[in-house]
């Protein structure tokens, strides 16, 4: 059981569900839109991969990420591998910049964003690299300060989407490689 013996018990589990009664006028409209045209349900995939990196490697490149069906963003993170395993000594939320100085991603052989990151965390210049966890976040906010982001909050975002928007509205699917 990984670093220590330690034991999980659930005591009580609950689910709390809403009813809702639907007036007959809001059925027989749904029933009329249906006899006209199928229903769209906007289902957000969410896929997490997993690479190694070997220790002492100054280069990474993964080809094929995704193929076929792209995401809408893309958010890359680093981290122990044993944290990531489940040591029970490590955070599995300790995402470190293992001082990297050039993150790209390619989308059908072109780079997104056009101008590749490149942070030089040993001198504090990361700002683009943190400022891409904000673009389009609108109201909702991201409660992280510059230093928590490069002490153990490195997350990279990359937005895919075509009109590189974050927001409710539907994107047409878009088929391309990822590298």
């Amino acid at each position: 059981m990984g670093d220590g013996d330690f034991k999980v018990v659930l005591e009580h589990a609950s689910l709390f569900v809403r009813k809702v009664r639907v007036s007959p006028g809001v059925v027989l409209g749904h029933a009329k839109a249906l006899e006209k045209t199928t229903a769209k349900y906007p289902i957000e995939r969410v896929v997490c991969k997993t690479y190694s990196v070997p220790t002492g490697n100054m280069s990474f490149v993964q080809d094929n990420i995704f193929i076929g069906q792209m995401p809408k963003r893309l958010v890359v993170a680093f981290m122990d591998t044993d944290a990531f395993n489940g040591s029970y000594k490590k955070s599995p939320f300790d995402f470190k910049h293992y001082n990297i100085n050039f993150l790209s991603v390619y989308v059908n052989g072109q780079p997104m964003p056009s101008t590749p990151l490149q942070p030089d965390f040993q001198h504090n210049h990361f700002i683009r690299a943190f400022q891409n966890l904000f673009v389009n976040a609108e109201d909702r906010g991201l409660h992280l300060s510059r230093s928590e982001f490069s002490e153990g909050n490195a997350l990279f975002r990359f937005e895919l989407s075509p009109d590189l928007c974050d927001s409710a509205h539907l994107n047409l699917i878009r088929h391309s490689n990822l590298r």
